[in-house]
């Protein structure tokens, strides 16, 4: 997420990593601010493609929640005990990759607590599992006739708040915005 009307996109991620890696004065601390996609713009974005010729991610394990259209993937990272994950698929064949996302994302939306009859495919998982803020994702598709590349961040959820707010206010609004975001997505913990 990000603040509008006062704090650069860019510049939030940058300064709120140097907080929290200033308080442990940098010892053994690494932080990183992935933006959480808003469903709606991403999944708008990839029904205007035709086809599907790159899915790539690269998934960090989270801490606490998780999502159930991506846990079998969360599963996995744990089972291997990966601090980081890196999938991509991608296709040179005239009908592109297969891949279920869009009914995956329109059905969690349309029904926070939908259960898929069997787990997504392990690409499909990384773009959710980015999407939802764990990582960066990509999906390269052709759009009349030409490609085009839509990024997990493209579409990052934001917020309105006063340019000069006062830090607790800000900070409730945002715990609010991200329950909000963990209601509407079925995260759990």
């Amino acid at each position: 997420m990000h603040v509008w009307n006062g704090i650069q996109e860019d510049v939030f991620p940058r300064r709120f990593k140097s907080i929290i890696e200033a308080a442990f004065d940098g010892f053994f601390v690494a932080c990183d601010v992935e933006p959480v996609s808003d469903y709606r713009a991403f999944t708008s974005r990839l029904k205007k493609l035709s086809y599907f010729t790159e899915f790539s991610a690269t998934v960090h394990p989270p801490n606490p929640l998780f999502g159930r259209l991506w846990g079998s993937l969360n599963d996995y990272i744990e089972s291997r005990n990966a601090s980081e994950v890196t999938v991509k698929e991608q296709t040179s064949k005239a009908k592109g990759l297969k891949s279920r996302i869009i009914e995956l994302m329109d059905q969690i939306m349309d029904a926070p607590e939908y259960e898929p009859d069997e787990p997504p495919a392990i690409g499909d998982a990384a773009i959710l599992m980015a999407a939802d803020g764990y990582g960066r994702g990509k999906v390269v598709g052709i759009e009349n006739g030409d490609e085009v590349v839509i990024k997990t961040s493209d579409t990052q959820k934001s917020f309105l708040h006063d340019k000069e707010p006062i830090p607790e206010e800000l900070a409730v609004k945002a715990k609010s915005q991200f329950e909000k975001i963990s209601k509407e997505r079925d995260m759990k913990h």
